[in-house]
């Protein structure tokens, strides 16, 4: 006779980054998801130059750590796998509801959320938007895709939002041909977006940063 397959709830420790402090002189409260094999405190660095008396930047990181080289001395991060990818979109969601509902604790005047997913975590952003006991204002998916599990209804609350696309013109994950393709796909699911542009690779330059925050008139 085969295993069973169970589940039990647990209680776990996250770890993020913040680069402010939380305050009422906090207006805007900035998730920023980091890539697959990151570390939070690492992804961070790119956007101190963000930093602001009313925006608050959130790097969380993903509950998956795993050692990146065969030496075991370098270790990154990542937000999930294919293996029971349903229950780890739902440990997502009561994350990062979670640590946003603790900010808000000090944050009594923050009145838009912005999330920005890079490369995997684009698709953790627009799950966590999507899923989201919080109204999200502003996505930002930069260097990845829409993900193709979202149903009606959460494409309909994402539609409600400034969606906005960044990429690298060097980007060597993904080609015109892909861009074109996203691009297609989210214009036939009626969500309008914005679409950004900067010279470079699978990264977060300043150049594109410092595009994209004036694009959101942070």
């Amino acid at each position: 006779m085969p295993a069973s397959e169970h589940y039990f709830e647990t209680q776990r420790t996250a770890r993020y980054y913040l680069i402010g402090g939380p305050s009422k002189d906090i207006t805007t409260i900035f998730f920023a998801l980091h890539g697959y094999g990151y570390l939070a405190r690492y992804f961070a660095r790119r956007f101190e130059s963000v930093k602001r008396n009313d925006v608050l930047i959130v790097v969380p990181e993903g509950l998956h750590r795993y050692y990146l080289d065969n030496e075991h001395k370098r270790v990154g991060a990542s937000w999930m796998t294919k293996e029971d990818r349903l229950t780890d979109i739902s440990d997502q969601v009561l994350y990062l509801d979670g640590l946003h509902k603790e900010l808000l604790k000090k944050c009594t005047n923050a009145v838009r959320l912005l999330v920005l997913g890079f490369s995997q975590g684009t698709a953790t952003a627009a799950r966590w938007a999507a899923k989201s006991q919080y109204s999200v204002h502003d996505l930002i998916l930069w260097g990845g895709a829409l993900p193709p599990d979202l149903g009606q209804e959460e494409i309909e609350r994402i539609a409600n939002m400034d969606l906005t696309t960044v990429l690298g013109d060097k980007d060597e994950y993904i080609d015109q041909k892909r861009s074109e393709i996203e691009t297609n796909r989210l214009n036939s699911l009626g969500l309008e977006h914005g679409m950004l542009h900067y010279a470079g690779g699978h990264d977060i330059p300043q150049e594109g940063l410092q595009k994209l925050l004036t694009n959101l008139r942070l």
